[in-house]
């Protein structure tokens, strides 16, 4: 690992894309050769290195979290939690993102180029699992001599990682938050993503994934985002944006009418061109194997020993509800970690960390502040390109 120290990181702001020098073990088998990470970061590194911060993306979003409100750069996902004097502060915190292992945002997954072919890898391209993406990050933060991490945060397939960040490399973060996460994935959360990827893969254009370069699997695509609405928004809140108002003629038709027809068409339409379809179908496996409860018991009060942990869970979330995310929080604290379980309320329930940020900002600035790093020596903002 690289421990310089003495100044100002060299690490620069911005998005790269990083080749990685050695093939990476894969959990369920084998070794994935000449694969990179796509990655952006903001802010600087201080003096000791000591003021980063891993924040972990959600299952369709990318290592775009902000754009610092600079004109010309698009918004990120994550706008108003992270940037100057907000709660992930980059006035004080050196931030990065990466872009998973089979993502679609320029990390290497079933859209790379297989070296032994020279094509896309498709479903060629090797199961993997929630710690490959970890140590992928790992190895990549090695590279950018970050030998410890400030805090590792991430809401649903990022607050997964958060967590196995804590278990499979205690040494190398002091912080753990992890929003709208349990242990293990549940039986019915499985079931979703079996109906996620039939969606996708019953698509004509599918072609057993062998797509690139031709017409994409869009129908499925919409079609399987579509479905994920209906898990991420409840109810109560599309009965009252939406309820039975039309938007159509006063003839009825099997025409979209109802404004929420709308809604659904155009969630679907807007998947088209966004995410990679097989993308989707290898993240949601990956999510479909995660079970750290196993970890649990085989190293029990060890691997978190004096570290801190939120975990954040919204009333209402039928994948990720309190219940869980309490189970969540006492097994941490058996393992030997100082835990803040939060149950927190949206409207948009599961999403509310995303599309409601406001619902868990605050809670997000004071576990951040309880340890509040050095500040740089030399703290120079420069926009992410």
């Amino acid at each position: 690992m690289n421990t310089a120290s003495g100044g100002p990181s060299r690490v620069a702001e911005g998005r790269r894309i990083q080749p990685m020098p050695t093939p990476l073990p894969l959990e369920f088998g084998g070794a994935l050769e000449n694969w990179h990470l796509a990655y952006e970061s903001w802010g600087v590194l201080n003096a000791d290195r000591s003021n980063a911060v891993l924040v972990c993306h959600a299952l369709t979003s990318d290592c775009h979290v902000t754009g610092n409100g600079v004109a010309g750069l698009r918004p990120g996902w994550w706008e108003t939690m992270v940037g100057p004097g907000l709660p992930i502060d980059t006035d004080r915190m050196f931030v990065v993102c990466i872009n998973v292992l089979g993502g679609c945002d320029g990390s290497s997954g079933p859209a790379a180029i297989d070296a032994a072919t020279l094509r896309p890898y498709g479903m060629r391209f090797p199961l993997i699992s929630l710690r490959d993406m970890v140590r992928a990050q790992a190895m990549l933060l090695d590279l950018l001599g970050i030998d410890r991490l400030h805090t590792v945060i991430g809401g649903c397939l990022g607050g997964f990682q958060a967590l196995v960040w804590g278990m499979e490399f205690p040494e190398r973060a002091r912080h753990f938050a992890a929003i709208s996460a349990r242990i293990a994935y549940s039986g019915y959360g499985i079931a979703l993503w079996a109906v996620v990827r039939r969606a996708i893969m019953l698509d004509a254009n599918w072609n057993g994934g062998d797509y690139y370069g031709g017409t994409p699997p869009a129908e499925g695509l919409g079609l399987s985002t579509a479905i994920g609405l209906l898990h991420w928004m409840e109810p109560p809140l599309m009965d009252s944006r939406y309820g039975r108002r039309r938007k159509g003629t006063s003839t009825p038709s099997m025409a979209a009418d109802f404004e929420v027809d709308h809604l659904v068409e155009g969630v679907a339409g807007r998947a088209a061109g966004k995410f990679d379809a097989n993308t989707l179908i290898y993240l949601t496996r990956a999510m479909d194997y995660f079970d750290q409860s196993e970890v649990f018991t085989a190293r029990p009060g060890a691997f978190l020993a004096g570290s801190r942990a939120m975990i954040a869970n919204y009333e209402r979330d039928v994948r990720y509800p309190p219940q869980a995310g309490a189970e969540l929080a006492e097994a941490l604290r058996r393992a030997g970690a100082e835990v803040a379980f939060l149950q927190r309320c949206s409207d948009i329930v599961h999403g509310g960390f995303l599309l409601d940020p406001l619902s868990i900002a605050d809670d997000v600035r004071a576990f951040l502040d309880h340890d509040p790093p050095v500040p740089g020596a030399a703290v120079q903002r420069r926009a992410a390109s």
